[in-house]
């Protein structure tokens, strides 16, 4: 049979069958079972801490870093001291004129350490030693040059990372040497000779360990020297180089000077003669009143409520509350040897209020004695044979006061008791702090000045 429909395809397409599928028979794999678990509850909380960043200490490390280097260069510096002390004690020594001269190992160059001039034994025995040595050497020992170095070296051990402080240690010990050439030419020494005698000590000088604290005859800045030796500053010019630092002084102190402007001082009104009449309305005062008005007007309050010339004079508690503030103000502007001086004193009750004391049995039984003591309860007189009744425990406060010959009880007994029990101390004392409070002081003298009207 034909088919009905025939489809041409181009020679370039591969018609290839199609792969035949075969079924395969599958493996089938259990799954795999899970079981469920309770979640897992945890019993502590977990806190955060922070933690914190650690720092370098830098201070403390440059502190103490600063520390050692300078007790390292200190030790170093001392250590040097005892060894030439030590030195100077265990060999010979000739006292030449202030000074004394050490004789050292033969092979020893000069050099001066304090008063010691350590010189060669050999040289110093044979007669070879130079002349021109011992007065230079003796220079730096009677000038104290190393007391000069030893100062330098301790400031040099705490500033040592100031370089300055190396520059000026060398510019001392190069000054040491200019004065020391100076007082050696002075002992009629040619100067030709003298500066042929440095080269001929710095050509023949040995290597030899010394402390820096020693004033070495040779030096680095040999050519220095050997210039200074040839330099003659006449005195005109001198003191004309001394004339023109003035004003480059001048100039430094006004540059660093701090100028402040000083506060104009009050004047203060001079004391005149104690006037009557009051010095104005309280509590509005002026601090430039004199000790005698500020006395008038406090005398001329008390006035007003004086009783007689006896002991006590006058009942605080009958003053008037504005004569009391009055009085206050007043009596705060005296000086204290003005209110020394004064019979009553006007005070903050706070600053009064005496602190609650109650006396012993022992004091109660011995107050009993008549002849001795007057007792006072509450400012009620009271007989001594009447403390049998009181306990130590009923009172807040007492005082014990020895009679003046001007007390009005003087003669019957030597001593006033004043006691006041824990109600009465209350109605003293009340809570308020700011309340005036005015104290009676019993006199010193046995005469009485009364304040004038």
């Amino acid at each position: 049979m034909a088919p009905l429909l025939t489809l041409e395809a181009p020679a370039f397409f591969n018609l290839t069958p199609a792969p035949s599928w075969v079924p395969t028979q599958e493996t089938l794999v259990a799954a795999p079972t899970y079981t469920l678990v309770e979640p897992y509850a945890s019993t502590s909380q977990t806190h955060l801490v922070p933690v914190e960043k650690t720092s370098t200490p830098w201070e403390l490390i440059l502190g103490v870093g600063y520390g050692l280097i300078s007790a390292v260069l200190l030790i170093f510096s001392w250590m040097g001291h005892f060894r030439f002390r030590s030195r100077a004690k265990k060999n010979p020594r000739v006292n030449l004129g202030g000074s004394t001269l050490v004789l050292c190992d033969p092979d020893i160059s000069p050099f001066t350490y304090l008063r010691y001039i350590f010189v060669s034994e050999k040289a110093y025995r044979e007669g070879s030693l130079e002349e021109a040595i011992l007065p230079h050497e003796q220079a730096h020992a009677l000038q104290y040059h190393t007391l000069d170095i030893h100062w330098l070296r301790c400031l040099q051990a705490l500033f040592w990372f100031n370089p300055v402080w190396f520059l000026y240690l060398r510019s001392a010990r190069l000054n040491h040497e200019f004065l020391a050439d100076a007082s050696a030419l002075q002992q009629n020494i040619s100067t030709k000779r003298y500066r042929h005698l440095i080269l001929d000590e710095i050509a023949n000088r040995m290597v030899q360990s010394r402390s820096a604290l020693t004033s070495p005859f040779h030096f680095q800045a040999t050519h220095k020297r050997l210039d200074m030796m040839n330099k003659r500053t006449p005195s005109g010019r001198k003191r004309r180089k001394q004339i023109s630092l003035l004003p480059v002084a001048l100039v430094a102190v006004l540059l660093f000077a701090n100028f402040q402007a000083a506060p104009l001082a009050t004047s203060i009104p001079p004391e005149t003669d104690i006037q009557d009449g009051p010095i104005g309305p309280m509590p509005q005062t002026n601090p430039a009143y004199t000790p005698g008005q500020l006395q008038n007007e406090y005398d001329g309050i008390l006035s007003k409520y004086w009783k007689e010339e006896t002991w006590p004079m006058i009942q605080a508690e009958g003053i008037a509350e504005e004569d009391q503030l009055q009085l206050l103000v007043l009596f705060q502007q005296m000086d204290s040897a003005q209110q020394a001086r004064q019979i009553v004193g006007a005070y903050r009750r706070k600053d009064v209020i005496p602190a609650c004391a109650s006396p012993t049995p022992d004091q109660l039984k011995k107050w009993q004695v008549a002849d001795r003591y007057g007792i006072w309860v509450d400012n009620k007189r009271i007989d001594n044979t009447q403390l049998r009744r009181y306990q130590p425990s009923d009172f807040a406060q007492f005082f014990v006061s020895l009679l003046h010959p001007t007390a009005k009880n003087y003669g019957d007994h030597e001593f006033q008791v004043d006691l006041m029990t824990k109600e009465y101390f209350e109605e003293t004392y009340p809570s308020n702090p700011d309340a005036v409070q005015l104290t009676l002081k019993p006199p010193s003298t046995s005469r009485m000045v009364v304040p004038r009207a």
